[in-house]
């Protein structure tokens, strides 16, 4: 049992949310549940487990900030190839990129000569990850942060030869913050 997790509370209760519908057509209405199985596939099922904060922590460092506030589980799950990716980019004045960083965070696992779990870098349930990123303070004018869930690398997909028509990664948040701060003065000449 993951530490924080109530034990009242099974999978099914956010996968197969309650539904009010007729067993059998023509029944009688009665409290049941969807049998769809949300999850890596529905952003909105993701999006609802995470909790996602772009800022500025410092004069020329920015912060994202992940918790996992409603999974019961390590995000991503599922096949292991899934992942988390956040990313920082800074642009120049003209719109160029400048500088990119980015952080994955997936189970990692060795698959041949046979299976080897290496450290988990998925989001454990219930806790904060925090990334940092510092563009070029001299050159860049503004910083972006984006997070995305990955079902599979393109890697993945060509070996496999899956469907290129469904699409395989979305994105979960996207924001953009100015690189120079506004300047306030402090004090003001008090005309006399």
């Amino acid at each position: 049992m993951i530490k924080g997790v109530r034990k009242d509370v099974g999978c099914y209760s956010c996968h197969m949310p309650a539904v009010d519908r007729p067993l059998i057509p023509g029944w009688p209405v009665r409290p049941g549940r969807s049998h769809l199985w949300r999850g890596g596939h529905s952003p909105e099922m993701v999006s609802s487990a995470l909790d996602i904060t772009f800022r500025r922590s410092g004069p020329d460092q920015f912060q994202v900030t992940l918790l996992n506030k409603g999974a019961g589980h390590r995000l991503p799950t599922g096949a292991p190839m899934r992942y988390l990716l956040v990313s920082f980019r800074s642009y120049d004045a003209a719109g160029k990129l400048l500088r990119q960083k980015n952080y994955r965070l997936r189970r990692n696992v060795i698959w041949r000569p046979f299976v080897i779990d290496l450290p988990d870098g998925r989001m454990e349930p219930y806790k904060i990850r925090k990334f940092q990123f510092e563009p070029d303070p001299s050159r860049a004018q503004r910083v972006e942060a984006r997070v995305g869930y990955h079902l599979m690398p393109e890697k993945e997909r060509r070996e496999i030869r899956a469907d290129r028509s469904v699409p395989i990664e979305y994105e979960l948040f996207r924001q953009e913050l100015p690189v120079k701060m506004a300047v306030r003065p402090i004090f003001q000449n008090n005309p006399r």
